[in-house]
């Protein structure tokens, strides 16, 4: 989710609804234990929630997700990797030379949306599908942990897509069965040609093709929730 919703055809979708959207994807494998904490923390009012189902009802914490929430020096150390950001953006864009190609990902205060450079360290591959998991049922575990996540967010149960963005050996048998114990459709556009620049992230012409697919197939039920939530208004 970092970069396949990244994309133009995402912004061009929503500012022609038009509506906000915040892409809240983290790396390192974020999944429900950090997730649950920021909507408890922040209270989004958002009105329809789009969740990659991969990996995600978990409630393991990450290393990176701990150190945020349980070390009590974690924010200084932030803060002063912000600040250092106030030399190091002129000094790259004036002399980029001096700072060479090293991959860094960057992130959108308004959007939520990730750009990211120095990819040349990187192998490309294909995306490929495993398709001979289709009657593999879901960890017990998964569908409790999903089953409590989505019952507390504040909006109709179909107001919540699940998906998964396509990489080299897609699980799209266990991601349907899971969507299927959560009482869900799955919305996961099948295209050909998709790249990955990693073996997991798509690559951005791929991001491209994969997210506009994605909006169109789930723009009915996102349509839905918009005119839903702003007829409730009192």
């Amino acid at each position: 989710m970092q970069l396949g919703l990244s994309t133009g055809a995402t912004a061009d979708w929503f500012s022609s609804v038009p509506a906000r959207y915040y892409l809240m994807g983290f790396g390192y494998n974020e999944n429900a234990a950090f997730a649950q904490e920021l909507l408890l923390k922040f209270k989004p009012k958002a009105k329809v929630y789009v969740i990659s189902i991969e990996r995600f009802f978990e409630r393991t914490e990450t290393l990176p997700a701990r150190t945020v929430m349980r070390d009590p020096a974690a924010r200084v150390r932030y803060e002063v990797k912000r600040l250092w950001q106030f030399f190091h953006r002129p000094i790259c864009q004036g002399l980029p030379m001096i700072c060479g190609d090293q991959y860094v990902i960057f992130r959108s205060r308004e959007t939520g949306a990730f750009s990211v450079s120095g990819l040349s360290q990187f192998k490309s591959a294909a995306v490929s599908y495993d398709r001979s998991m289709n009657e593999t049922a879901p960890r017990t575990n998964e569908v409790a942990i999903g089953r409590e996540f989505l019952s507390r967010l504040p909006v109709k149960q179909e107001c919540i897509i699940l998906t998964t963005v396509p990489s080299v050996g897609t699980k799209i048998g266990t991601a349907n069965s899971l969507a299927n114990a959560l009482g869900k459709t799955l919305v996961m556009p099948d295209l050909d040609g998709l790249q990955t620049y990693d073996g997991s992230h798509l690559d951005r012409p791929s991001a491209e093709r994969w997210s506009k697919a994605f909006l169109r197939a789930a723009a009915p039920q996102i349509r839905r929730c918009l005119v839903d939530s702003r007829e409730s208004r009192p």
